[in-house]
């Protein structure tokens, strides 16, 4: 389990290291206002795309338990209903979008729309992102989907260095090529899954209603989500100067490629929950949770001190983005601690109250950002995340302690 957990973790790094170095190229050329444009502009099309979504990929977890098929079985019989599901989420978002441009012009701010509609042509990739990770986890094929993402990573990477010696960069250009990547990204994964799973291509509207009416129960979760992650970066680009958008999303940038070992390692969790039990697999859950959680806290400490050093030493202009990154490291603990439980509140069926907490984080923490946005800037998206891991941990803590007094009653 943690040979195959580091494998997969290894590989992320690696993808994550390529965006990092496709993310330094962009900030060298573009600024912090280049940055700006290009955050503002896929935090919007991934608000689109996970709001679109209606949690289905997450809540084929719980359909695999109930149905008692193999998560291959179970996609070979329904993958053409999910995927029918996704169309519908693709088309949904397009529109939703086209809604808010012509009625709600204010929320691009002073950002060209053309930016925002470039960005939009890898929509699929992003609605198809909410259902991937449980789909690959779920089959226990994450290790191919890790695969297929690098390799477009790297495409990625040498169009950006490319434009990096040519010194051609330019917003517009850059959304493009991340756009034609990560459409290829999802045509590769649409290829793999039909060659392997072969699945049928008919329709089961009983289904087709049960994922929908299952995944809007924990799509409540993913809505509290959104209110700080890409709703963040898409209210703040509304209200502040575009630098100070590309400051703050410098930082969290960083901050989320230290949260890339608890997302593999919870991808893993779930496949062990799906084909144990969540009660059987918690003792093992534990020790994965307590080793995860030292080498993300060891992390933290070295990223605090090597970042001034980062910067200074590529010449990079978010000298200003220190404050920023700080600050956010106080959260990567508890949103560790909350991705690494998420596999037990999603097996055991306890939709409707991860969706609460969530939720009630997320308005609080939004809530709090809207008071104080014009007077703090950046540093009200800060305060957003503080407000929402402080009730996360607290939430998740007494979970951990309520499934840890069951233990492993009632599995033999």
């Amino acid at each position: 389990m943690l040979k195959r957990i580091s494998y997969s973790i290894i590989l992320n790094i690696l993808s994550q290291g390529i965006l990092f170095v496709v993310f330094l190229i962009s900030a060298k050329l573009l600024g912090p206002a280049g940055r700006g444009v290009i955050s503002a502009a896929v935090a919007m099309v991934t608000l689109m795309g996970t709001l679109a979504g209606f949690s289905i990929g997450r809540i084929t977890s719980h359909r695999i338990m109930e149905s008692g098929k193999t998560a291959i079985e179970y996609y070979k019989d329904n993958f053409f209903n999910v995927f029918l599901l996704l169309l519908i989420s693709i088309t949904l978002g397009f529109v939703s979008f086209a809604i808010i441009q012509f009625a709600f012009p204010n929320t691009l701010g002073k950002i060209n729309p053309i930016s925002f509609w470039i960005t939009f042509l890898s929509l699929p990739y992003f609605v198809w992102s909410s259902y991937s990770m449980y789909i690959f986890s779920n089959m226990d094929k994450i290790r191919v989907q890790n695969n297929i993402a690098l390799i477009c990573k790297l495409i990625l990477l040498v169009v950006s260095t490319a434009y990096f010696f040519s010194k051609g960069l330019t917003e517009n250009i850059f959304l493009f090529s991340f756009s034609m990547v990560n459409l290829i990204n999802f045509l590769c994964d649409q290829v793999y899954l039909f060659k392997v799973l072969k699945y049928k291509l008919t329709i089961s509207w009983l289904e087709v209603k049960g994922l929908f009416i299952n995944g809007l129960k924990v799509h409540f979760d993913t809505i509290g989500y959104i209110l700080y992650s890409s709703l963040l970066i898409v209210t703040l680009n509304a209200n502040v100067d575009i630098d100070e958008v590309g400051l703050y999303n410098f930082s969290a940038q960083l901050i989320s490629i230290i949260i890339i070992i608890p997302t593999v390692t919870s991808q893993y969790i779930n496949t062990s929950c799906i084909n144990s039990t969540p009660k059987l697999f918690w003792p093992q859950h534990k020790k994965i949770l307590g080793l995860s959680l030292t080498i993300i806290l060891i992390i933290c400490l070295l990223a605090y001190y090597l970042l001034p050093i980062l910067i200074s030493y590529l010449g990079l202009r978010f000298e200003k983005s220190i404050p920023f990154f700080n600050l956010l490291l106080l959260t990567v603990l508890p949103n560790s601690f909350a991705t690494l439980m998420s596999p037990q509140w999603l097996t055991r069926g306890y939709f409707k109250s991860i969706s609460a907490i969530t939720l009630l984080a997320g308005i609080s923490g939004y809530v709090s950002m809207l008071i104080f946005v014009e007077d703090l800037k950046g540093y009200a998206a800060v305060l957003l995340n503080l407000v929402i891991y402080a009730i996360v941990a607290v939430a998740n803590l007494f979970f951990y302690f309520k499934i840890n007094a069951e233990g492993t009653k009632g599995c033999h």
